[in-house]
């Protein structure tokens, strides 16, 4: 296959338009929101770099579109410039400005909520230059075009088009990240708040920017609870907004964001011990209940640590439980939503945070959750404090790589599948084999399939030596036996 780099013109492309041919394996034509063929505009018309256009042209001229035509559709709507305009999503939609990175005043601001049409007419006027102004820099804008031709066969197309779209693509961290100003710098400098070592000890992956993210949804909150007393929404776009209106702060924000940095210099000890802070929605939750129950010493953070490792254990226990959850308990499956069903939005933070805070009052009084006075009740001689860790219960076959690793050094380097799996059993405080009880329950999948208890460890204990095999950490001697790979190296 052979390529050409060419530059077209808007206008050139508008003229050319109803000669182009869109193959069938390309995307729907109007994928796009309104919202982001108005950005495409914007930058085209600050003369920003967009994506380039890719061609096809046969032995006959004709051209095929291979990648671009969400592109080509939003500035043929905002041109006006098809044959079926009434049947095209926005066709001749408004004009706008955007910036999500700073405050700015555009050349153009005037011509906000005007069609192209409506600009052009504009134009022509005597006395409107800065209309005159946009419609000549918009026709004359340079795409990049990239001329495709002699392809051995057709399906190579269809072969270009999955390898342009195979990338990555930004996530919220990444694009925060690439903002700018003083809240961002705290939350993604250097040394900023995402860079904290109490983040740096939780289960947040350090990779594409998610303690950083975490830190702003704790300074978004915070900032909404101090001025407001309410908690707030913290979705991509809320994060990126606060950053734009924050690239400079005052001192009262200021004194708040260092308030935030004792808080974790004060969390990061007894959480570090304890190792509970598993995901992002509880450790924002967690640092949002020692900011709203005035958490200022040590001996505080440590009971509040105590209470979080408490409550995250009774969580665990009962929710993997699905539709058989313990009625005592049944106050977790609130909290538990807040997690799993849009835990940026408000209401989900303030459902969690309305939990933590009932069960922290109920803590400090008696060393107990609300569900746990009333389970004692009706079970005198157990304690729910033990339960909850001795049924600790593997979630999926991650959980089975360390307790492995353990159990084969505790064996001496090399043991029989069956040996190891005895060991881990124990290691993991999970009741013996013949405790028909707790192996047959059925508990719900991943799936949302009921299995048995038996089945569902099972599974997840050969997919883990599977995994670990293929990832080079064990290695399978044959016969059964097992041992760690020779050339494996511990993080």
């Amino acid at each position: 296959m052979k390529k050409k780099i060419e530059i077209w013109t808007v206008e050139e492309l508008k003229e050319t338009f109803d000669h182009i041919a869109f193959p069938e394996y390309q995307r729907e034509p109007n994928l796009w929101t309104l919202a982001a063929k108005q950005r495409l505009i914007d930058s085209m018309i600050r003369h920003f770099d967009i994506a380039p256009l890719y061609f096809y042209t046969d032995i006959s001229g004709a051209i095929g579109c291979v990648d671009g035509r969400q592109r080509i559709g939003a500035i043929m709507s905002f041109l006006g410039g098809t044959d079926d305009d009434d049947n095209v999503p926005d066709s001749g939609f408004e004009f706008k400005h955007f910036n999500e990175i700073y405050s700015d005043e555009p050349r153009f601001r005037s011509l906000e909520g005007d069609s192209f049409l409506e600009i052009k007419n504009r134009s022509q006027e005597d006395d409107d230059q800065v209309a005159r102004d946009f419609v000549e820099e918009l026709l004359k804008y340079e795409l990049t075009v990239v001329m495709l031709s002699d392809s051995k066969r057709a399906e190579e197309f269809n072969l270009q088009f999955t390898r342009l779209n195979l990338s990555m693509i930004i996530n919220s961290g990444e694009k925060l990240h690439a903002m700018i100003g003083d809240l961002r710098n705290l939350c993604f400098g250097e040394n900023g708040l995402g860079q904290h070592s109490f983040l740096k000890e939780t289960n947040i992956p350090t990779r594409r920017y998610a303690r950083e993210q975490v830190a702003a949804q704790i300074l978004a909150n915070i900032f909404s609870k101090s001025e407001s007393d309410e908690f707030t929404r913290t979705r991509h776009f809320d994060l990126q907004r606060l950053f734009r209106d924050n690239d400079k702060l005052g001192s009262k924000r200021l004194e708040i964001v260092e308030q935030v940095r004792t808080l974790f210099d004060l969390l990061e000890e007894p959480f570090n011990e304890v190792k509970v802070l598993r995901n992002r929605a509880i450790t924002v939750s967690t640092v949002l209940l020692a900011w709203t129950s005035g958490v200022e010493r040590p001996e505080q953070a440590s009971e509040l640590a105590e209470f979080i490792e408490a409550f995250v254990c009774r969580l665990n226990w009962q929710v993997w439980k699905g539709p058989f959850i313990e009625e005592e308990y049944q106050d977790l499956l609130r909290f538990q939503r807040g997690i799993t069903q849009a835990s940026a939005e408000k209401s989900s933070v303030e459902e969690r945070a309305d939990v933590l805070e009932r069960e922290l009052i109920q803590w400090r009084k008696s060393k107990q959750l609300s569900g746990d006075i009333e389970w004692t009740k009706k079970y005198p001689d157990r304690d729910p404090s033990q339960e909850c860790r001795s049924h600790r219960f593997p979630e999926n076959y991650k959980d089975f790589k360390e307790p492995i690793l353990t159990a084969l050094r505790n064996l001496g380097g090399v043991a029989p599948e069956a040996n190891i799996a005895t060991q881990v059993l124990e290691d993991l405080n999970l009741p013996s084999e013949q405790n028909g009880k707790f192996w047959d329950e059925m508990i719900l999948s991943s799936r949302k399939r009921l299995r048995s208890r038996k089945d569902l460890y099972k599974d997840r204990f050969d997919l883990a030596l599977r995994r670990l095999k293929e990832e080079d950490i064990l290695e399978d001697r044959g016969n059964g036996q097992w041992s760690v790979a020779e050339s494996y190296e511990p993080d």
